[in-house]
């Protein structure tokens, strides 16, 4: 499961609907989390450019893309930002290397397809690596 922070903007129909109906006053964002398999976490109204930030949890296989389509089809939705939370584990372990330059290039059959051994045709900078 992934975790996702949400900053939500509603529309101005959305905003008096709930000035209306504070019953249920996150409905217009449980709503596109729930129809994803996700679960609504967190959610706090916010004095900012957004109205509302929302945490939630989502199965490994739904995309910021799928996030987005859900929202805005709801029609409630004038502007959002969702972003991916990690752990501090996670952080780390997208951090680890994935192998060096110098054991790329030192491998018995070559560097795998895709994979650029000469140093000066790399898109950055790669001094000490080798």
């Amino acid at each position: 499961m992934c975790r996702f922070s949400h900053q939500i903007s509603f529309t101005t129909a959305a905003r008096l609907d709930l000035v209306k109906d504070l019953s249920d006053p996150f409905a217009a964002v449980r709503a596109p989390i729930e129809s994803l398999g996700g679960t609504l976490l967190n959610a706090f109204f916010a004095e900012d450019s957004y109205d509302v930030l929302a945490l939630a949890e989502f199965p490994d296989s739904v995309s910021l893309n799928d996030i987005s389509i859900a929202f805005y089809a709801g029609g409630a939705v004038a502007a959002m930002h969702s972003s991916v939370l990690l752990t501090a584990s996670q952080l780390s372990e997208s951090r680890a290397p994935r192998g060096t330059y110098a054991a790329i290039r030192a491998a018995p059959d070559g560097p795998p397809d895709g994979i650029v051994a000469d140093r000066n045709r790399l898109p950055f900078s790669v001094r000490g690596l080798a």
